[in-house]
């Protein structure tokens, strides 16, 4: 047996071959969907799945108004707002700020609420239609990374953040950082977020 024939195949542009796959949304469950959704679209049901290669499907929603959300979840997560004087903290469920069509874009911060969350607001936000934009105001290495990656999953993605001002605020601390090329940061190709940190010069951080 030749075992020299057995090789790793990464997929590229000219490989790929993309389909166009409906899905209906009626009665199924917001966060089951949307992981199933999420997979066709980076293209893991494939043999030749790629991470750093859009290599997924092109998938369409429709009926996604009549998804169901278990739990208390329309009521349960708020988004709170301010006025910006004395006593105007305001607070409004899910389901009040979509419904009202209060929200053309979600911002919601990458570093707070962390990677699973933001999609699973992306999710709740696409049955209305909303667009959604990773919060990244400081724009430093490590935002900037987890904004990218999360940004992957998220089909009603709209451009994320990017403040140059502090992007080079933590190059002592870290290496690889995403840098901005014609407007577009490409997504790394190496491990987990693609940025390693200096323990040596975090730990002048602790306290």
């Amino acid at each position: 047996m030749n075992t020299l024939s057995y090789k790793t195949v990464s997929a590229n542009a000219q490989t790929v071959q993309k389909e166009w796959v409906l899905v209906d949304a009626d009665g199924q469950t917001l966060g089951r969907l949307a992981s199933k959704v999420a997979f066709m679209i980076r293209g893991k049901h494939k043999p030749s799945y790629t991470p750093h290669v859009d290599c997924g499907d092109n998938v369409i929603v429709i009926n996604a108004e009549k998804i169901v959300l278990t739990g208390d979840k329309w009521e349960a997560k708020e988004y709170i707002s301010h006025t910006g004087y004395p006593g105007g903290q305001r607070s409004a469920t899910a389901r009040e700020v979509f419904e009202k069509n209060a929200a053309d874009i979600i911002n919601p911060d990458i570093c707070l609420s962390g990677l699973l969350e933001l999609q699973a607001i992306a999710a709740l936000a696409e049955v209305f239609c909303v667009q959604v934009s990773p919060h990244n105001s400081n724009s430093m290495a490590l935002g900037t990374a987890a904004a990218i990656h999360a940004s992957l999953g998220i089909s009603n993605l709209c451009p994320v953040e990017y403040f140059p001002l502090f992007e080079t605020v933590l190059d002592h601390v870290c290496k690889g950082r995403l840098e901005v090329r014609d407007g577009y940061i490409a997504c790394p190709k190496s491990n987990g977020l693609g940025i390693t940190f200096d323990d040596a010069q975090m730990a002048k951080y602790r306290v």
